[in-house]
């Protein structure tokens, strides 16, 4: 059976100085990473993270970012979870990364004015994810898909019809 993958890329290095202790936390349970000068260079060779366990550690950083990021922390502790055999974790997909990038962005917008995401996705087929971009800037969260994008420029040249 094969393996199919969303390889991600976040294209600009995160400066430890711009992350509070909540998205220090947070983002590197999402993304796998490596140090990149002042800061981590966050990517996902299989897929971003969707769960993490809850640790001390996670409550720390809650208590220690409420004033900088109240809505991250409120967030955080609404996607906490709890199975019948007494897991703990958090459903990291419920916040969503994009929104943690722009409230970094937002605080920091003379440092990091952008920061700009690409996925690829490797299940190949035609009517399959293909790849994804996604700009996000202290206003907006843009993202595309590169398979629709494509399906709207052939529609409107009359190459392709709507309902293809």
């Amino acid at each position: 059976m094969a393996n199919y993958y969303n390889q991600t890329v976040v294209h600009q290095t995160i400066p430890n100085v711009c992350m509070a202790p909540i998205e220090k936390w947070f983002i590197p349970h999402i993304f796998d990473h490596e140090p990149d000068g002042g800061g981590p260079y966050f990517f996902a060779e299989e897929y971003p993270n969707s769960a993490a366990g809850v640790e001390e550690q996670l409550f720390e950083a809650i208590e220690t970012s409420r004033g900088t990021c109240p809505e991250l922390c409120a967030a955080v502790e609404q996607a906490i979870r709890h199975d019948r055999v007494g897991a703990v974790w958090v459903d990291l997909d419920e916040i969503g990364y994009p929104a943690i990038f722009q409230s970094i962005v937002r605080r920091h917008s003379n440092r990091l004015p952008y920061i700009s995401i690409e996925e690829n996705g490797t299940r190949m087929g035609r009517d399959w994810f293909g790849g994804g971009a996604t700009l996000i800037t202290p206003d907006t969260v843009e993202w595309i898909d590169t398979r629709l994008w494509l399906h709207e420029r052939l529609t409107a040249r009359g190459l392709m019809s709507e309902t293809e």
